[in-house]
């Protein structure tokens, strides 16, 4: 990524693109899609509100520096993610200046940074294309399987001890179950398919369960119990009663807030069938969700995890 971002920078047109990404319009910050699409990003991201998180979580080992961790993983994801953008509008002004295209009309969907904005600079790169294009798109590939990993185990672990299958079973059918589903997004429709997608799974569910976590960590098992036993895992940072403050009302608060105001939007915006759809899946997997949360475990088992917990 360094390379193509260095390359990029070298492209006849990458300071139009550039002036795009460091001259923006901040009068948008006013507009809850933004702060919508912003947050979905980093939500995907660092896996946050999503089932990632539970599941590295359960493989920590007992001297890992969970907070030092933490603020690594996020300082590096936003280091990233701006080393990349600067590559990406670099690659986008290249185009524009080639199609006469202003920037915001080239791409339309995220999946369009892959599949269309970083094939251009492969297709430029000559000889070398051969040797990084395979492994950009094997990169993609990984990270792919990796988010799939855990994201599949939590609903995983939890069929296997509600209804006693066994783990390869369980594992199995899941798998089979999205690859046939995932298919889907192959099709003539698959592009705006998979837009509504993201958006409900990142925006729209994915702020609303961040909000539940923070009430249920924050409030109903209480976060200052933790603080003691955090800090006695981090052999540099400490936290106190700033990151409380932060956890138990700036971080719920605001996060409501945009999603209250997004919501508002995206139903202003949507058709009368997609606000159907939307509403439905959202009270399908809310029931399903329930039913596996009431059920009572039918694995013996189940009862010592209980205990241990």
């Amino acid at each position: 990524m360094i390379g193509i971002v260095i390359f990029s920078l070298t492209l006849p047109g990458a300071s139009i693109g550039l002036s795009e990404l460091y001259n923006p319009d901040w009068s948008l910050l006013f507009n809850f899609n933004v702060w919508m699409l912003a947050f979905g990003q980093i939500i995907f991201s660092l896996n946050i509100g999503l089932s990632g998180t539970v599941t590295f979580a359960g493989y920590l080992k007992e001297d890992v520096d969970i907070i030092s961790n933490t603020f690594i993983i996020a300082l590096a994801n936003s280091i990233f993610e701006n080393i990349a953008a600067i590559g990406v509008f670099s690659i986008l002004g290249y185009m524009s200046l080639q199609t006469s295209t202003p920037v915001p009309n080239l791409i339309d969907q995220g999946t369009g940074l892959i599949f269309v904005t970083y094939p251009t600079i492969l297709n430029i790169l000559g000889q070398w294309a051969y040797v990084i294009g395979p492994l950009f798109f094997i990169t993609i590939y990984i990270a792919g399987i990796t988010s799939i990993l855990s994201m599949i185990e939590p609903i995983s672990f939890s069929i296997q001890n509600k209804f006693s299958i066994s783990r390869k079973r369980t594992v199995t059918i899941l798998c089979i179950i999205g690859a046939f589903a995932s298919m889907v997004f192959a099709t003539s429709f698959g592009g705006a398919l998979l837009e509504d997608i993201d958006s409900y799974v990142n925006q729209i569910s994915g702020l609303f369960c961040i909000v539940l976590e923070c009430i249920l960590f924050a409030w109903i098992y209480k976060a200052e119990n933790l603080v003691d036993f955090l800090n006695s895992r981090s052999k540099h940072i400490k936290i106190g009663r700033t990151w409380l403050l932060i956890v138990k009302f700036v971080l719920p608060f605001f996060i409501m807030i945009i999603w209250i105001g997004g919501m508002s939007s995206v139903f202003n915006t949507y058709s009368q069938d997609k606000t159907i759809i939307t509403i439905s899946t959202a009270l399908l997997l809310f029931a399903v969700s329930l039913y596996l949360t009431l059920k009572k475990p039918t694995n013996p088992e189940w009862d010592e995890v209980n205990e241990r917990v």
